[in-house]
């Protein structure tokens, strides 16, 4: 599915989005056995913020999660080239960008840590996650 919005300036909005989604696969991909999941955003022209979202299902191995997310991400010069959002869902993988969010996230202060959750609703599926990060390092909580 593609947004049905062109990007006024193509080839900086693939350069800005290329890099975000290889991100996100990698932090997807290395999310362990409870959680195949990463969500983030980076800038993009005009003044524009770029949204994604990655996922693969937690049987996958890390090798087999990034080569499905490469496979799909591949793609976007196929099936999106310039639109400013898209999304392909395959039945053990899939990923989603836009420029505005299209998913909630809440940020909660402990004493030490802050937690991050994030959750899409899609027609499909209700994908609820959590990053926890205390004194600097990170660890990844599913819910």
């Amino acid at each position: 599915m593609a947004n049905s919005q062109n990007s006024t300036n193509i080839d900086r909005f693939n350069g800005d989005l290329g890099p975000l989604l290889r991100k996100l696969r990698g932090d997807a991909s290395a999310g362990g056995p409870l959680q195949k999941f990463a969500t983030d955003n980076t800038s993009g022209p005009d003044f524009s913020t770029i949204y994604g979202r990655v996922q693969c299902t937690l049987d996958l191995s890390e090798t087999q999660c990034s080569d499905c997310l490469e496979d799909i991400i591949n793609r976007i010069a196929l099936y999106f080239n310039g639109r400013v959002g898209g999304r392909i869902l395959v039945p053990i993988c899939n990923f989603r960008y836009e420029i505005y969010r299209f998913y909630n996230q809440i940020e909660c202060s402990g004493y030490s840590s802050t937690t991050t959750t994030t959750t899409i609703t899609t027609g499909f599926t209700i994908i609820s996650a959590s990053l926890t990060t205390s004194h600097g390092s990170k660890t990844k909580t599913p819910k």
